[in-house]
């Protein structure tokens, strides 16, 4: 029964990279969709596919696990989206999805994201901060223009 079981887990993922591969949606279409572009989707989906709240429990019965870019578009197009549109049943009618998926899957998301909090999100520290300052001075020419300011309002 493990070789049917490893056999199906195959079978899954193949079809999932299959599917992954074809183009469904332009670009513009999906940044439209998703309100990120297809590269930078699949960079987050990287960072976040292995993430332990995605995998079912072990010796649990029922359906298989949403796939977790079908998770990651619908937690995208609810932040995406105002008002009514951004409700569950306006979600499970958009992705055809279950009652409550929408809920669980946003959850999910959160989880797997946040959890990259300190790998992604960093606070330059006070040399870093001096650096990005000068950098910014350079490109927006700022002391000048503050000068030039002052000088208008005094005269």
């Amino acid at each position: 029964m493990d070789g049917c079981k490893d056999s199906d887990d195959e079978e899954d993922e193949a079809i999932l990279n299959e599917a992954a591969k074809l183009p469904w949606l332009t670009e513009d279409e999906f940044l439209q969709k998703h309100r990120k572009y297809q590269k930078s989707f699949n960079r987050v989906l990287n960072e976040i596919n292995n993430h332990s709240v995605f995998k079912k429990l072990e010796g649990k019965s029922g359906r298989p696990e949403t796939p977790v870019p079908n998770q990651l578009m619908v937690f995208l197009k609810h932040l995406g989206t105002e008002g009514n549109g951004a409700s569950a049943p306006n979600q499970q009618n958009t992705f055809g999805i279950g009652k409550g998926s929408s809920d669980v899957f946003r959850r999910r998301m959160m989880t797997s994201i946040l959890s990259l909090r300190d790998v992604c999100c960093t606070w330059p520290d006070a040399e870093e901060r001096r650096e990005l300052a000068k950098l910014g001075e350079i490109e927006s020419d700022f002391r000048w223009n503050c000068r030039r300011n002052v000088v208008s309002t005094c005269v």
